[in-house]
């Protein structure tokens, strides 16, 4: 009450600063110390109304440069704060302003021709400053649901994220609150980010509220969880979904099929894999040469053992692809080339490798595929076991975890020729493909022999809790328990 009092003392005393023309009235009220802005214009020069608000508040005005391209303004504001009222009045006459406490500087909204950049940039900065000033408003998810927008726009895919999830977690009754979780699940796992993807389109499967997402989440988690290292779990759940969300829609079917295609690969089922790509093939508008089914196919065929065929099929695949999957296709095409004793065949991927530009990636079998032709020069040195060790990281990175499993065997083999530092990284990288094939013993086993390698006790402890973690997550608690006692 006394605020309030004093407010309207300070009204009727307060000097009133009217447009010579009577187009413009200011006044300046004063409560708890800030000042608030009483503001009637009707087609006055924007240039006059924010030159009378700077003289009440004794504020210095710049940047009126092109004050003379901006409209007239009409507008009613009655004892807003006064910088609220400053951007309401620039705001009108598509202009905003940098605000200090002693000055008040105009800029352009945006150039005449802005760029999608520096839109989004104003946009950002908006939406930002609304959820500042009313967090609790009716409209806030929408806001928060556009500012995740604005981050996708440039590519910014963990900022994102956050932004869906603070509106998942802000606004849970929100009706945007699934399409959140959608992309929030799906931008996790573009990052490759497994087990925490399988934990959003999980929160969206359990989801209490009504959307049209539960056979999408269900599709979406098993994906995760396959490439997570659960792929028996994923089958489970794509035969509940098969029961209680049957479909009839194409796009649907074939989806369904490649997420359980990948997953029966990782389970050691490749013929059954290759009939699930066969049937995906009718659901897809460019048939079997679709890159994910190439992909996939030439997965099951390494499975299989059949190395020959299996570098044929992921030469197939990298001439369907650009980039990084390109580069890994011919990798993968090299190594099983090179498995299969088609030296000539890997010397000729490497040269297409190279014209590429990605020569790199098979340069350690080319090198291996001249020695045993013998056309290595004497001054020919191995592939160092550093450079062998970051390129099967950098496979089973890509999602080829089979290809990184055998790159991964064979240093296995040779680890007593590696440093500490070395045999870590080559326990941690074998350990997650071969438990993510479906052999967690086989997993623990390598941690085991490795830890008992070492001659650092703070690098046996990182193994052991890698080997609970596996234990962990299927569900083997007590075992979990022994390996962090350092007992494998």
């Amino acid at each position: 009450m006394r605020s309030l009092a004093l407010a309207c003392l300070v009204a009727l005393v307060a000097p009133l600063a009217a447009g010579a023309d009577g187009q413009y009235e200011v006044h300046v009220t004063h409560a708890d110390g800030e000042p608030f802005l009483t503001v009637r214009a009707r087609s006055a020069p924007v240039e006059a109304v924010l030159r009378a608000v700077a003289s009440e508040l004794g504020r210095e005005l710049t940047g009126f440069d092109r004050a003379a391209e901006a409209p007239p303004v009409t507008v009613y504001i009655d004892e807003r704060p006064a910088n609220v009222a400053i951007h309401w009045i620039l705001g009108s006459a598509g202009l905003r302003a940098v605000l200090t406490a002693d000055s008040i500087h105009v800029v352009d909204d945006t150039t005449p021709y802005p760029r999608r950049a520096e839109v989004f940039d104003l946009a950002e900065i908006a939406f930002l400053r609304a959820l500042r000033r009313h967090p609790e408003h009716a409209r806030a998810p929408r806001a928060e649901f556009a500012l995740a927008e604005i981050q996708e726009d440039r590519g910014e895919l963990a900022a994102a994220i956050h932004h869906y999830d603070y509106l998942v977690e802000r606004s849970p009754a929100s009706e945007l609150v699934p399409e959140a979780m959608v992309r929030s699940g799906r931008h996790l796992t573009a990052l490759g980010q497994w087990s925490d993807a399988a934990r959003r389109f999980d929160e969206l499967a359990r989801l209490d509220i009504e959307h049209p997402y539960h056979a999408l989440a269900r599709v979406e988690l098993a994906g995760a969880l396959t490439r997570a290292g659960r792929a028996e779990q994923a089958l489970h759940i794509l035969n509940s979904l098969e029961t209680y969300y049957p479909t009839d829609d194409a796009d649907e079917r074939g989806e369904r099929l490649l997420v359980r295609a990948r997953a029966l690969v990782e389970t050691g089922a490749p013929i059954e894999a290759m009939r699930a790509l066969d049937l995906a093939a009718g659901y897809t508008e460019t048939g079997g040469s679709a890159p994910r089914i190439l992909e996939l196919r030439a997965l099951s065929t390494a499975v299989t053992g059949r190395h020959g065929e299996a570098a044929v099929a992921w030469m197939r695949y990298a001439q369907a692809v650009e980039g990084s999957q390109r580069e890994a296709g011919l990798a993968a095409a090299a190594q099983h080339g090179l498995d299969a004793g088609d030296e000539l065949g890997v010397l000729f991927i490497h040269g297409w490798a190279e014209r590429e530009g990605m020569g790199d990636a098979t340069r350690s079998e080319a090198s291996e595929a001249r020695t045993r032709l013998g056309l290595a020069t004497p001054s020919a040195s191995p592939v160092p076991a550093e450079e062998r060790l970051s390129r099967a990281e950098s496979l089973h990175a890509r999602g080829l975890v089979t290809e990184a499993r055998e790159a991964l065997s064979a240093l296995y083999d040779r680890r007593v020729a590696l440093d500490e530092d070395q045999r870590v990284r080559l326990a941690v990288a074998f350990a997650r493909t071969l438990a993510e094939g479906g052999s967690l013993e086989h997993a623990v086993t390598v941690l085991r022999e490795i830890a008992g390698s070492l001659q650092s006790v703070e690098r046996r402890k990182e193994l052991y809790v890698h080997a609970a973690e596996m234990f962990e997550r299927k569900g083997r608690l007590d075992e979990a328990l022994e390996a962090l006692r350092g007992r494998l």
